[in-house]
């Protein structure tokens, strides 16, 4: 499922727009990025993403491809990148 990928973030959560949310996502789905740069944006979308619950949660993730670009991350050979991706 799209969602299992998000990690629940221990942070306080940011208020950020349903479209800060997409334009993380589309970075995220852009190749070659680097380690550190693939690993800012995981944090910067689970601090963002952690106060939505159950069917919120996963509207917002289908409704701006976080999902998806997230869960890509999960099968990664980085062990970190995979395990915050998780």
């Amino acid at each position: 499922e799209d969602c299992a990928a998000v990690r629940k973030a221990s942070k306080a959560a940011v208020h950020v727009t349903q479209g800060e949310v997409a334009e993380m996502s589309r970075s995220l789905s852009t190749e070659k990025m680097d380690r550190e740069e693939v690993l800012s944006l995981l944090r910067r979308l689970s601090v963002a993403l952690a106060p939505l619950r159950d069917q919120r949660l996963v509207e917002a993730l289908r409704r701006t491809g976080a999902g998806k670009a997230v869960n890509r991350y999960s099968r990664v050979e980085d062990a970190e990148v995979a395990h915050f991706a998780s």
